[in-house]
């Protein structure tokens, strides 16, 4: 026994009717999912240097990130922040760190109105030698998105 389904042609009609009513009553789903990657900027970048226990530092990069754009939302997880060492100066040149500062990516979980900005935080452990500069790649939204080159000096 067999049974075929038949589709009545007033199919395509009521799927389009649906289609049709979701973007009549909600027409700013098509806004968010426009959100053009140009939009989000970076306002500025902030160094903090944190002492967790007597041997441990942390250094904290903190970006603050602005939606330029004057209507249109930024929806959640579409902002990424990628932080990269690119150069690490010691102030003792005979010193030598084990291995490099790894690559850092953070994505922003909330909405971003249009005009809001939003603080976003990375930490790095910092090695236990003096350190005279690291010099920094920070970029949103990679690989098209703002890219600076940024230097935190040391103490």
């Amino acid at each position: 026994m067999s049974v075929r389904s038949r589709q009545s042609p007033e199919g395509g009609w009521v799927l389009f009717s649906i289609l049709f009513l979701n973007f009549l009553f909600f027409p700013g789903i098509g806004e968010v999912l426009a959100q053009p990657v140009a939009q989000i900027k970076m306002e500025g970048i902030d160094f903090r240097v944190r002492d967790i226990e007597s041997s441990v530092k942390l250094l904290e990069i903190q970006v603050r990130i602005v939606n330029a754009s004057k209507g249109l939302t930024a929806p959640s997880d579409s902002i990424r922040l990628v932080v990269a060492a690119k150069e690490v100066r010691f102030l003792n040149p005979t010193a030598q760190h084990q291995g490099n500062l790894p690559l850092e990516t953070m994505t922003l979980n909330v909405p971003l109105p249009p005009g809001a900005t939003r603080v976003m935080v990375i930490a790095l452990s910092l090695p236990e030698e003096r350190i005279e500069s690291i010099t920094f790649e920070v970029q949103i939204n990679p690989p098209e998105g703002e890219k600076r080159m940024v230097t935190w000096a040391g103490s």
